[in-house]
């Protein structure tokens, strides 16, 4: 079954921590030449105004905010991760509490999945179901040790 009972809605929470998790990168970064490229005004623009060849600097504390964000939306996701599970049959109590525990443990020292190599995880263990494995997505995972980054981050 995997979940499903609020419409997978917590696969949104890992995009938007990825969205600022990206304005932290960016934060007073060049912008690429691709960016100056698409940007709505012409070089003249940058020209009379060189200081938009930049992004936004957020002040430091806007910046401690984000990061106090990413977390609290992390912990929020994987909350809404369990129990989409549990209402939905796919875990049982103990097994709720058990993976509760060990996904929070996991951003607690940040060992967690950016959206893309959530993507190609998912996207791996479909295959994997489709020639016939019927074990849990944390079964797998587990199952793949170390080798979970290098399927994370293929084309």
């Amino acid at each position: 079954m995997s979940g499903g009972k609020w419409e997978y809605i917590q696969y949104r929470f890992i995009d938007t921590i990825e969205d600022i998790k990206r304005e932290i990168d960016k934060s007073g970064q060049p912008l690429t030449e691709q960016e100056l490229k698409d940007h709505w005004n012409g070089p003249e623009w940058f020209e009379k105004y060189p200081e938009d060849k930049f992004h936004y600097k957020y002040p430091d504390e806007v910046i401690f905010e984000f990061n106090n964000a990413v977390d609290i939306i992390s912990k929020a996701q994987v909350y809404m991760q369990r129990i989409d599970w549990l209402l939905s049959g796919d875990d049982g109590d103990d097994s709720f509490l058990k993976r509760l525990k060990e996904d929070l443990n996991k951003i607690d020292s940040k060992e967690t999945y950016n959206g893309d190599e959530m993507r190609h995880l998912a996207i791996n263990y479909a295959i994997t179901c489709q020639k016939g494995y019927s074990g849990s997505f944390e079964s797998w995972l587990k199952d793949l040790g170390p080798k979970w980054r290098e399927i994370a981050n293929s084309k």
